[in-house]
Formats: structure tokens, C-alpha cells, sequence
């Protein structure tokens, strides 16, 4: 699909296309983007500075750019989950808070186990698991 629409937008058919027919592509590929967003693409496919990028340079451009906003996307998941359980506005989150997060959604869980979970993110001896933890612990999570 991206390479029928990299030849759709290349309209003299020499292989490369220019930075206003790539914005013109993103959007046909029903990617949001504004001017910057789009120039940062461009930029990072325009390794030469030519002006004009080949399908290559933008399959790559493209792939980087998406794995930067599955990490933003998954960064703020994790911010809006930390939130919600950080009941008491600690920043950080206790044995209490993942008691209560758990009853919120109907689990059962036992002291051990949340002892278990507040080490295996934050270490040996933890008691609280700051964000970056949480965060840090969920992008493992989801390696599995």
C-alpha cells in the first residue's frame, strides 16, 4: 500500500518524490501530520539534502517515526494508568494503591503478591514503585 501510493504521488515517475508530494502521501496514508512533523520525516528520509527522497529512504523514514509514536502513545498509556492508581497524589504508587487499583477491576490479590510486584519494578526491599518504574516495567511487559 505504501509503495503504490509512494508511485501514485511521484508524479514524473523518476523514483523520488519532493516534500510537498510526501506530505500529500502521508495524508493519503491517513497519517495526521503538520508542516513540522512532516519536515522531521522528510529530514530524517533526506539524508543528502537533495530535497528529494526514493521509496527506501522513506520506508525507513516512516518506519522510525512510527516507533517513536508507539513509544509516545505507549508512554502516555502508562502515565493515564500510573495516574488513576496514584490515588493519594504521591507520584509514587504504594502497596495500598495497587490493593485498591486491583479491587477497582474486580482481582483479588494477596499481600505477597503485591510485595512481588512493587520489587520486581522498583528492587529488592521496595515499597513504593515510582513512574519511570511503573513505565520502565510495562515496556517489559510488553516485550513478552
Amino acid at each position: 500500500e505504501m509503495f503504490e501510493a509512494f508511485e501514485l504521488f511521484d508524479r514524473n515517475a523518476d523514483g523520488f518524490i519532493d516534500f510537498k508530494e510526501m506530505k500529500l502521501l502521508l495524508r493519503s496514508l491517513g497519517l495526521r501530520v503538520n508542516n513540522h512533523e512532516a519536515r522531521n520525516v522528510f529530514g530524517d528520509a533526506d539524508e543528502k539534502g537533495t530535497g528529494r527522497i526514493d521509496f527506501d529512504s522513506f520506508r525507513i523514514a516512516m518506519a522510525k517515526d512510527l516507533q517513536k509514536r508507539e513509544e509516545l502513545e505507549s508512554k502516555l498509556e502508562h502515565k493515564m494508568a500510573f495516574t488513576l492508581m496514584d490515588t493519594d497524589k504521591t507520584g509514587s504508587l504504594s502497596s495500598e494503591n495497587i490493593r485498591e487499583a486491583a479491587n477497582r477491576v474486580g482481582e483479588s490479590i494477596t499481600d505477597e503478591q503485591i510485595k512481588n510486584m512493587i520489587e520486581d519494578a522498583a528492587g529488592e526491599g521496595a515499597t513504593t514503585v515510582s513512574f519511570q518504574q511503573y513505565s520502565n516495567l510495562m515496556n517489559e511487559v510488553q516485550l513478552w
